[in-house]
């Protein structure tokens, strides 16, 4: 074990992560609810609210997937933030080639609020790669913590053998109980 995993308790970090979630999409929502209805912006309104919604339910996902232990539903989580961070860097990256436009107009290159999604940005980034790093060793933590027969998908069962004295053959009793199908045989 190195030095970072016997410092951390990645089970914590995870939750926190998942929390963190449930937090800024709780906010976001809330925030967007109030610009929208300002402005006037009903169909960006339900679109927006939607990927929060999703996004929630990936944080309670992920959250689940913690608590049940199960890698599966924390790896659905990873890929769908993955995959809105993605869109969502794409419009980043169309806010930020627009700013250098602007200064090249002689505009002022960004708005008081790009600033605040560029940290908002860096902040989700930040969570999305803290949950990457800590899904390996939550993982393994599960692996680690399973009985050894769930481990390896290994059914075990009691056999016993017994010697039918009138007619000299080998019987083999099962664990099923009295007068199971496999024995009769």
């Amino acid at each position: 074990m190195d030095r970072l995993s016997a410092c951390l308790n990645w089970k914590v970090v995870g939750v926190t992560v998942g929390y963190i979630g449930i937090a800024i999409n709780v906010g976001l929502a809330t925030f967007f609810v109030a610009l929208f209805l300002l402005i006037d912006g009903e169909v960006f309104l339900i679109f927006t609210l939607f990927i929060f919604f999703l996004n929630l339910l990936a944080s309670i996902v992920w959250l689940r997937g913690i608590f049940k232990k199960k890698k599966n539903l924390m790896r659905v989580s990873l890929i769908w933030w993955g995959f809105i961070l993605t869109i969502w860097g794409g419009f980043m990256l169309f806010v930020i080639l627009e700013g250098i436009f602007g200064m090249v107009d002689g505009r002022q290159p960004f708005l008081f609020h790009d600033y605040l999604i560029f940290a908002l940005t860096a902040f989700c980034l930040a969570v999305y790669f803290i949950a990457i790093w800590s899904y390996e060793p939550i993982k393994e933590s599960f692996k680690r913590n399973q009985p050894e027969a769930e481990r390896f998908d290994v059914e075990l069962s009691l056999a016993t053998r017994s010697v039918n004295k009138d007619e000299n053959r080998l019987v083999q009793r099962c664990g099923c109980g009295p007068n199971c199908d496999c024995c009769k045989a």
